[in-house]
């Protein structure tokens, strides 16, 4: 394996060198074994001599730290990983003969706190700056380094020979350079409290000046440093990229996704920042991948989740394997990880409205969605139905192949109104304490055990924000202590959660002038929980939705300390910043999604799609484009079953009813006169009647019409020429041998019995 892919293996940033400076001067750090050892030291030097850039396997960018033999200084510990910890100094600050170019460490493990600096714990691909006098830990190991810097020694003693790495002696060309004609002064490192005072002095001008513009990343691009000069600056020639840099802000680049067509509602990322859902007010979600996102960064699945209403709400499962939706219908949806629906939450009976505990499922569109932060089983939803419900994913009852829900929580004021929920939060430090904020602006806490019926909140503060407003996001801090609401009366205010116990509950900070506009505004906290971000809403959507960064910990009012743009020409609406990434990831109402992030404070995410370059397409492809139909192509909608939209159950049951063959009902009759099959002739006939007139017919075409019925039964009775008796004789023997018939008809009586009478008169 190359050098250089084992450092692209170890996301060593693309500024880290050890020797591409050309000054005079030389820095050499030593790492001195605390308590002493008979090991020798560790050094590390950069010399005044470039690189041969010809041979690339033989470029040393860092030097690696760990218990591999095959790393620049092996650490031979069991708690030591493989490959540990890296050493490198910074292309944007070289030394000068009045300062030492300055090191930087940075842990390329997986794990947190695996090394640490001056006993403070290192995160996984954290990178951080190592002053003299500093101490370096890690693992287990029962010894530390101390680091010293010596400025000036010979010319010469680098890296080669100070660490005994293995590269050819004859690999460098020692050429001398030029003396600097003036001295670099050295650069005075501001404190915290002046770059924040700097950063507030900024803050308030932003209504005259135009806002911060930042760059979309370059592969190419280093990070900003302290030299590098900034097209917005105020008189002091402020760098503001650099003061948000130093704040632990990762916003110095930035990726803009592919779009959604309406506004972008809600977003999530799953734990290890490896995917991420949207939802939009155009009915879908869109799925990214960055393990697979190249420079184009787009989406690699599009999915409808309920034809007729936007998505509201969205979270993904503690292990990132699923992920919940909720719309402005009331059943929710469970997809993995992939797309795929994994199952639908049962519609409550809506004729039970006034007890939703009564009901197994939500009568009215859904308004939160969050998956348990702890319990991969259990999810969380809100209503504006006035009900909190508790899904069991996995040993839940169904009906239909549809999930129903047994617990469920009735939000009420003191008064005993109902109000409809909002939005949820759930606390990792607390699991079964659950947080709601209700559409009059009140906020309500629950234990998580007591949903039923007769279930109460907890706690409930009326007044949290102004009355009959809409509290729009709600969420704890990383720790738990603490509880941030925002509400459409644009204001954001933080909470103690300890302090709710009292009587009348004060926040700790209040922030004003937030814009909010869409119900859908959301904020987010920081991995350590000491800042604030809230986007912002443009009105109208007519100019620049900013990103308002607001610290905790100051005592300066409700006057951000740093703000950005969120969202060009289109108001901000959600955000999300990630924990393990430590990326900020923004949805606007134009339906883009913007995702800012530092290189030098950030790992992965859309880092990795932003480095990949796009594949061009193939002459399949290009010709597949090419026969795409343009413009001016006509069509027609619903042509084909494939694009036809699937019918509604009760029309296509009405019309199914009326397909005779389908209904398999029976043949009805044509009406009088009519000619029907089977020889009918009149809607009264039935099937026999039919039968039977059709025998007789046949019978009196056969003789022409001449036989006289009467005649054709006396034939039963007669014998035949061989003396046989027909059946009905021999039937009429059996069983009246002395029966007497009837010779004559009754009209031939009658008319016997006249002439009688006749002959008598005369």
């Amino acid at each position: 394996m190359s050098r250089a892919t084992l450092e692209a293996e170890l996301n060593v940033p693309s500024y880290a060198t050890l020797s591409s400076f050309s000054s005079n001067s030389t820095t050499l750090y030593t790492f001195l074994q605390t308590p002493s050892s008979s090991t020798p030291p560790l050094f590390l030097s950069i010399s005044n001599h470039t690189t041969d850039t010809n041979n690339t396997d033989t470029i040393h960018n860092c030097l690696i730290l760990g218990r591999n033999e095959a790393c620049d200084h092996r650490l031979a510990h069991k708690s030591i990983s493989r490959k540990a910890f890296a050493l490198f100094f910074s292309k944007e600050d070289p030394p000068s003969i009045s300062a030492p170019a300055p090191l930087y460490g940075m842990n390329v493990t997986k794990k947190d706190g695996n090394c640490s600096l001056d006993e403070v714990p290192i995160k996984a691909g954290e990178v951080v700056r190592i002053n003299p006098n500093s101490v370096l830990h890690f693992g287990k190991m029962d010894i530390s380094f101390e680091v010293k810097v010596q400025q000036q020694i010979q010319e010469g003693h680098g890296l080669e020979e100070g660490l005994g790495v293995g590269v050819d002696e004859h690999e460098h060309e020692h050429e001398p350079q030029k003396e600097e004609e003036k001295e670099e002064e050295k650069q005075k490192e501001t404190t915290r409290e002046e770059r924040i005072a700097q950063i507030n002095a900024m803050t308030a001008s932003l209504d005259s000046e135009e806002p911060l513009s930042y760059t979309k990343f370059n592969s190419n691009t280093a990070p900003p440093s302290s030299s590098s000069s900034s097209s917005h600056s105020n008189n002091n020639n402020h760098n503001p990229q650099q003061s948000l840099q130093s704040l632990d802000i990762p916003v110095s680049h930035t990726a803009t996704l592919s779009s959604h067509e309406k506004s972008v509602t809600t977003l999530d990322l799953d734990p290890k920042g490896s995917r991420m859902v949207t939802g939009s007010k155009d009915q879908s979600i869109r799925l990214y991948d960055f393990n697979g996102m190249d420079s184009l960064c787009r989406h690699f699945k599009e999915v409808i989740v309920d034809p007729g209403h936007p998505v509201v709400s969205l979270s993904y499962s503690p292990t990132g394997s699923n992920f919940v939706v909720g719309t402005a219908s009331a059943q929710p949806k469970v997809f993995d990880r992939n797309g795929g629906e994994v199952i639908q939450f049962v519609k409550g009976d809506v004729y039970v409205a006034t007890d939703v505990s009564k009901t197994t499922g939500h009568i009215a569109a859904v308004t939160s969605v969050l998956w348990h932060p702890i319990d991969k089983e259990k999810v969380l939803s809100g209503s504006i139905d006035g009900s909190l419900r508790l899904w069991d994913i996995v040993g839940g009852k169904t009906n239909f192949k549809k999930l129903c829900c047994d617990k469920v929580g009735r939000v009420k004021t003191t008064n005993n109104q109902f109000q409809k929920v909002s939005c949820t939060s759930l606390a990792m430090s607390g699991p079964n304490l659950i947080s709601i904020g209700t559409g009059g602006g009140a906020l309500q806490l629950w234990d998580m055990r007591k949903l039923g019926s007769e279930g109460r909140a907890e706690v409930v503060v009326e007044s949290a924000h102004a009355q009959n407003t809409d509290l729009t996001w709600l969420g704890f801090s990383p720790d738990g202590t603490k509880i941030a609401t925002r509400g459409m009366d644009h204001v954001v205010k933080v909470w103690d959660k300890r302090k709710f116990g009292s009587n009348s509950p004060t926040p700790l900070k209040i922030y004003s002038n937030v814009e909010t506009f869409t119900e859908g505004s959301s904020c987010a906290f920081s991995p350590d929980g000491k800042i604030l971000c809230a986007p912002t809403a443009a009105p109208n959507n007519k100019g620049k939705g900013m990103i308002k960064f607001f610290d905790l910990g100051s005592s300066a009012g409700g006057t951000p300390m740093a703000s950005i743009v969120g969202a060009e020409d289109s108001s901000a609406v959600c955000v999300k910043w990630h924990a393990a990434l430590n990326q900020i990831v923004c949805g606007s109402s134009a339906g883009s999604t913007n995702i800012f992030y530092d290189p030098e404070l950030s790992s992965k995410g859309a880092m990795l799609g932003m480095g990949r370059t796009a594949r061009k397409p193939d002459a399949l492809e290009e010709l597949l484009q090419s026969r795409v139909a343009n413009s001016e192509t006509i069509f027609t909608p619903h042509a084909l079953p494939m694009f036809q939209d699937a019918e509604n159950s009760a029309k296509r049951k009405r019309k199914d009813m009326s397909d005779p063959i389908k209904s398999k009902r029976p043949q009805e009759g044509g009406g009088k006169g009519a000619i029907l099959p089977g020889g009918q002739n009149s809607a009264s006939s039935n099937f026999t009647q039919a039968v039977c007139e059709g025998l007789v017919k046949q019978k009196f075409l056969q003789t022409n019409g001449t036989s006289d019925p009467r005649d054709e039964l006396f034939k039963y009775e007669e014998e035949n020429v061989t003396g046989v008796k027909t059946g009905l004789e021999r039937a009429y023997a059996v069983s009246d041998p002395n029966r007497v018939r009837m010779t004559k008809t009754s009209e031939m009586l009658e008319d016997e019995e006249k002439e009688k009478e006749q002959k008598r008169r005369a």
